[in-house]
């Protein structure tokens, strides 16, 4: 499941994997502090704040499966070893305040009921001067889409056994500020400038033609000059990221 997952929906270099990964980690330091990423799937922050110089990190995932797969990449790259913990986000069983920082990417959203119960985790773990990152799915650029018949205008729905959610920027604000009193709006990753190049590059991105790769380029270009056009770039991406204060 794991290599299926990282080889279909997020090869290495597509505009998407790397403007979530520089997004995370133009807000969040992680040089020789404790690191913990909550649903961390196939460990793709975990295994870059390990490369960053992290004390230590902890990877969180319901899958087991999903993170032994991580931990095999972890050893092919020689990463110093990253500690894994099966669980459900919204329940972890880790000590309180024992992280410097956390990383929660493209899970916010898929939490069917509970978010107040996962955003109380993701404070607890953390040290009383620690940070965190977490993004969801931003319902503005959904209405466009819908509007041009690209998609359903709906918040919430069950797509093949896995729940989706989307937010506009104000209600995924009050949801984390119930629990953490500084809360900020700190960008919107992946805008999506060429929405087609996105869907090839999924599965062909390492096959793909020097010009599909220079789009690429562009996109990751321009998408990083979007985070910092605030509040514009709300209304553009398709995700939002918020950094969080304990």
């Amino acid at each position: 499941m794991g290599s299926i997952y990282d080889e279909k929906w997020m090869p290495s270099g597509i505009p998407r994997e790397v403007n979530e990964r520089e997004s995370v980690f133009e807000n969040l330091e992680v040089r020789n502090k404790s690191v913990v990423e909550i649903g961390a799937g196939t460990l793709r922050f975990s295994l870059k704040a390990a490369e960053m110089g992290a004390a230590l990190v902890v990877a969180v995932d319901i899958s087991r499966e999903m993170l032994e797969w991580g931990k095999t990449k972890a050893r092919r790259q020689r990463l110093q070893d990253i500690d894994v913990v099966v669980a459900d986000a919204r329940y972890i069983p880790l000590r309180d305040k024992i992280f410097d920082a956390a990383i929660s990417v493209e899970l916010f959203e898929h939490i069917p009921e509970g978010e107040t119960l996962f955003i109380k985790e993701v404070h607890r773990v953390l040290k009383g001067s620690g940070k965190a990152v977490v993004n969801c799915w931003n319902m503005i650029p959904k209405l466009f889409g819908a509007a041009l018949g690209f998609t359903e205008n709906k918040t919430r729905y069950w797509r093949r056994g896995i729940f989706y959610r989307y937010y506009y920027p104000w209600v995924f604000k009050s949801l984390l500020k119930q629990v953490f009193t500084k809360t900020t709006i700190v960008g919107v990753h992946s805008t999506y400038l060429i929405p087609s190049l996105e869907r090839v590059t999924f599965t062909q991105f390492s096959k793909a033609s020097k010009l599909i790769r220079s789009l690429a380029f562009l996109e990751i270009s321009a998408d990083k000059l979007f985070r910092r056009l605030r509040p514009i770039n709300q209304a553009t991406g398709l995700f939002l990221l918020a950094l969080l204060e304990a």
